[in-house]
């Protein structure tokens, strides 16, 4: 009896061990929801300028930031500029652009381009609204006429032309679509910076992305009201040549979109700051290829900006409040498994606007903050969350842009 008794219990701890033997793994990954990502990364803080918005990444793997300044370009403290740092965070240097430089996407051959959103009158001149182009090494390549009023949408097809994003209004006034000058549309520009033609989508296009084919999705912050009208907030998928495909309703205000590994396009929804799966709420929608809604999800607070890396994680900054100071608890960047489920949320600085995964996983959060340069948790900068994402950022097709578009 005494036997049968040891006997029993040694079976029990063997089978005991082998459950704590298969969970130790998991427990050593994380609490990612299977994603892997450390619920406490590693976070680095560093300083760029001043009200830091867009950015991209480099070959070499330098981050290139947009500071949308006080208005006038410039290197001194404060000026509207373009910062270049080391993938460690040291300041590489420092280059004018244009006046309120906003979105940034870099080409194949490591030029970077850069939205400059301006006094809303199109032309070349110092403060106008339009594009520059920036060798790697920074200098000033040519400044290109755009619409009116760019404001953060710019991408690199698979030819090499830079599509941009233009309000055509004010930031706050829903703009009227249309090819003429102060109208809502997007700009076609040569990889040299010739003007190609305008293409228009919808009311105040932002957020603009390519998938597989080359067909360009764009979001239409519009007047807030989610809907079909010519100034509603709305999503329009236009083939490579410009021809409208279809305009689909996501939620109010869209923002950035990003399309994942499967082809659907996910498109952040700012709403009136209230998370939640009402038409006017905060939260994330997930669209077919075809434009139909898969499903829409909570995240936080006035969000902003959408990337996804190659395991089609999705990653979303919250808490942009276009300047008000929303505070640290609302200022945040959720990682959703390719379901919609929240797997982590870390806290960031002050207001995080835009996103870039570098080729390590290593995921690069703007602050555009209250203006401060610096380090500080209220202070204007950039942070990187280390090793917090599968694989670099996810695009679409092999293009002459690495990484580009936000």
């Amino acid at each position: 009896m005494k036997q049968s008794v040891i006997s029993f219990s040694r079976h029990y701890l063997f089978l005991a061990i082998s459950l704590i033997l298969m969970f130790i793994p998991l427990a050593l990954s994380g609490c990612g929801g299977g994603g892997g990502s450390p619920a406490a990364p590693t976070i680095n803080t560093y300083v760029a300028g001043k009200f830091c918005f867009g950015n991209a990444i480099d070959s070499d793997g330098n981050i290139w930031v947009a500071n949308l300044g006080n208005g006038i370009p410039g290197t001194g403290p404060g000026n509207s500029n373009v910062t270049k740092l080391s993938p460690d965070g040291k300041v590489i240097g420092t280059y004018v652009a244009g006046s309120v430089p906003i979105g940034i996407a870099i080409d194949k051959s490591g030029n970077v381009w850069v939205e400059n959103y301006g006094n809303g009158t199109p032309g070349t001149l110092m403060g106008q609204s339009n594009v520059t182009k920036l060798g790697p090494d920074g200098t000033k390549l040519g400044t290109y006429a755009t619409g009116s009023y760019p404001a953060g949408g710019i991408a690199i097809d698979a030819s090499g032309n830079v599509l941009v994003t233009n309000w055509g209004a004010a930031s706050g006034i829903a703009g009227t679509p249309g090819t003429a000058p102060g109208n809502s549309n997007i700009t076609v520009l040569s990889p040299n910076g010739d003007y190609i033609d305008s293409y228009v989508a919808g009311s105040s296009p932002g957020g603009i992305a390519m998938d597989a084919s080359g067909n360009i999705w764009v979001a239409n912050k519009g007047d807030g009201t989610p809907g079909l009208g010519i100034t509603n907030s709305n999503v329009t998928k236009l083939a490579p040549n410009g021809t409208t495909i279809g305009t689909y309703v996501a939620g109010g205000y869209p923002e950035g979109l990003a399309v994942d590994p499967a082809g659907n396009v996910w498109v952040v929804n700012k709403g009136n700051g209230t998370p939640g799966l009402g038409k006017m709420d905060s939260n994330v929608t997930k669209l077919y290829p075809d434009g139909n809604v898969i499903g829409t999800y909570v995240i936080g607070s006035l969000p902003e900006i959408v990337a996804i890396d190659t395991a089609g994680h999705v990653w979303v900054t919250n808490g942009y409040n276009r300047g008000i100071n929303t505070g640290p608890a609302n200022s945040s960047v959720m990682e959703l498994s390719p379901s919609g489920t929240v797997i982590n949320t870390y806290a960031t600085g002050n207001q995080p606007y835009s996103i870039a995964i570098d080729k390590s996983g290593n995921l690069w959060v703007t602050n555009f903050g209250d203006g401060t340069a610096g380090t500080a948790l209220t202070n204007s900068n950039i942070q990187v969350y280390m090793g917090v994402a599968i694989g670099p950022q996810y695009f679409p097709y092999s293009g002459p842009q690495w990484p580009g578009a936000e």
